[in-house]
């Protein structure tokens, strides 16, 4: 027996897969994401009618765009008194969550919980832009791999998409490879073969994204246009969390 889709988004104006076919990126329009429980099911353009029955979930994409969830390469414990630990730490993953980063490498003690994949830190192939550094970053990452994270020794940030901005805004990087550098680079970095790319078996985090298309994400300073994020396959933000 085929499985169906237990959620399906339908008429999402892009998915941006993070794949590539002989060099080229695998990007779907007007197409329609399909999950099965936790994973991705099928991605696809035209008729999704074979995937439905009746407990299949539908959430209209129309005006939306989707992308793999953030994955944070280097974050830290905020500083805070064993009084208060687990209440801190709980709002420090929050917003990073809100900010679309669903995956995070932390020291090995922590705890993954509903919303958020904790994973060890360890020693990476690429190299990491941190925001300390994004506004002196060279045109030497322009072709290279590499991971952004919001660690950072003079501000609290857990918002890379906004690194990913100042880098479109004053260094000109091609937004695609931005994308990239939050989400397949640091997943092959940290060796997550389940994330990081939007595929058929691959597991479900998903943002979607208001807009036609990527270049709405890299409008403006600030600007976050993710308006649904999709943990394992169910929507976590906004209906859950808020």
């Amino acid at each position: 027996m085929k499985k169906k889709a237990t959620l399906l988004i339908t008429n999402l104006e892009k998915i941006y897969t993070m794949q590539t076919i002989k060099q080229k990126d695998v990007i779907y329009s007007h197409a329609y994401l399909a999950m099965h429980h936790d994973v991705i099911l099928e991605i696809g353009e035209g008729s999704y009618t074979h995937l439905l029955d009746k407990d299949t979930r539908i959430l209209e994409g129309r005006s939306h765009f989707a992308i793999p969830a953030f994955i944070e390469t280097d974050a830290v414990y905020p500083a805070c008194d064993e009084w208060n630990k687990t209440r801190k730490l709980q709002e420090y993953r929050m917003q990073y969550m809100q900010h679309g980063v669903l995956t995070m490498a932390m020291d090995s003690h922590a705890q993954s919980f509903l919303e958020m994949n904790i994973v060890p830190k360890q020693a990476l192939t690429y190299p990491i832009l941190y925001g300390n550094a994004i506004i002196k970053a060279s045109t030497k990452y322009t072709k290279k791999r590499f991971c952004i994270s919001t660690r950072d020794n003079h501000f609290i940030m857990q918002d890379p998409l906004l690194l990913a901005q100042l880098l479109h805004i004053k260094q000109g990087m091609d937004a695609l490879l931005l994308l990239k550098a939050l989400t397949c680079y640091p997943a092959k970095a940290l060796q997550l073969p389940h994330v990081g790319v939007l595929k058929k078996g691959k597991q479900a985090d998903i943002l979607i994204c208001h807009g036609n298309s990527l270049s709405h994400l890299f409008q403006g300073l600030y600007e976050n246009h993710i308006t649904q994020i999709v943990k394992k396959g169910v929507r976590i933000y906004p209906n859950l969390l808020i």
